[in-house]
């Protein structure tokens, strides 16, 4: 059987749930470590730790009580459920960020393939989001950033998807 030229080239590259996953256990001793902290991440683990122990999901709070409404509720939810799913660390508070960072390299995937209209398109889009510097520190901190890029690389996709490939039915998005 004679592959196409494109089938060839994307034969050369990981398969892009293999580069997820070589993106996962790349970055998972950096999730454990709080070496490499960001200042803002004591917002979502000191709200996290006080969901947990006082049982209030909708009420972020700082560590010394005070209401915090900075930002919107889902950080402090993917933080609070992992602390009550793995316990209180730095590697669950890290844990839905770095899961996001492994999405949104399979989201990349997908558009890059969309907008590449073929296969190996997308896999090379994948592989040079997975070399991104600010998509490795957005998955390794306990910050938004990653949820606000995979929010937007599924927004442009599905955008992109309806108004320049008039893709409009649900099969389209599960696929």
């Amino acid at each position: 059987s004679s592959k196409t030229e494109d089938e060839q080239k994307a034969v050369a590259l990981p398969a892009p749930g293999l580069l997820c996953a070589f993106f996962l256990v790349a970055l998972l001793p950096l999730a454990g470590w709080y070496l490499v902290h960001h200042p803002d991440e004591r917002h979502y683990t000191d709200a996290g730790i006080a969901m947990v122990h006082s049982g209030d999901w909708l009420t972020p709070r700082t560590a010394d009580g005070a209401l915090r409404f900075n930002k919107p509720i889902l950080p402090y939810w993917c933080v609070a459920t992992s602390y009550s799913i793995f316990g209180i660390s730095a590697f669950a508070s890290r844990l839905p960020f770095l899961l996001a960072g492994c999405r949104t390299i399979w989201m990349t995937y997908r558009l890059g393939k969309l907008i590449g209209e073929s296969e190996a398109a997308g896999r090379w889009t994948a592989l040079v989001a997975m070399g991104n510097l600010q998509i490795v520190l957005a998955a390794t901190r306990s910050i938004p950033d990653i949820l606000l890029c995979l929010f937007t690389t599924i927004s442009v996709w599905g955008l992109l998807s309806i108004v320049v490939y008039g893709r409009r039915n649900w099969k389209t998005f599960s696929a």
